[in-house]
């Protein structure tokens, strides 16, 4: 019997740890988010939220990682470029008719 089953052992495992529920992923996205893995945080705090919208703790997850990338691209500079005015282009060709 044990012979059997022993082949199916490693790919029940992968299942079982494939199949993570909404504690445990937001378990792993602050634990993500402890080591600097914003995206990563990020990724699993949403996926356990996929799975349980009403967790608190993905919820705060969530948040925390969200800030921290926002943290992140307003130390990166991008957050300013969206505020900047638009200078005007200038005319490709010059005005035919200047007046």
């Amino acid at each position: 019997m044990l012979r059997r089953i022993a082949p199916a052992a490693p790919a029940l495992l992968l299942v079982m740890l494939g199949c993570a529920g909404p504690a445990k992923l937001a378990e792993k996205s602050e634990q993500m988010l402890a080591g600097g893995q914003n995206g990563r945080a990020w990724e699993l705090a949403i996926r356990a939220l996929d799975k349980d919208p009403g967790n608190t703790r993905a919820r705060s997850a969530a948040a925390a990682a969200g800030n921290a990338m926002a943290r992140d691209w307003d130390q990166m500079g991008f957050a300013d470029a969206r505020l900047r005015p638009v200078e005007p282009a200038s005319p490709a060709l010059p005005d035919e008719n200047p007046a």
